[in-house]
């Protein structure tokens, strides 16, 4: 599903509240695991992920350890 919302032009989440392997029959023991293996395939495909902070920015978020985004 990583692969596909990529190529159609979309954003990609994952976590383990969607899913629980990495592959087949490999469970996923953190979300960070789920986050490498979409990071990967996004980067084989020829994008690049965003980071932290760029997404925050992209989805209106306030920056990590502020309550609102227009905060000091």
């Amino acid at each position: 599903m990583v692969a596909q919302a990529y190529l159609a032009g979309g954003h990609v989440r994952v976590g383990l509240e969607d899913a629980v392997y990495l592959q087949h029959g490999v469970l996923a023991e953190t979300n960070a695991a789920m986050v490498d293996k979409a990071r990967n395939i996004v980067e084989m495909l020829g994008g690049q992920a965003m980071s932290a902070t760029e997404a925050r920015s992209h989805l209106g978020l306030a920056d990590a350890g502020r309550t609102t985004r227009n905060a000091a």
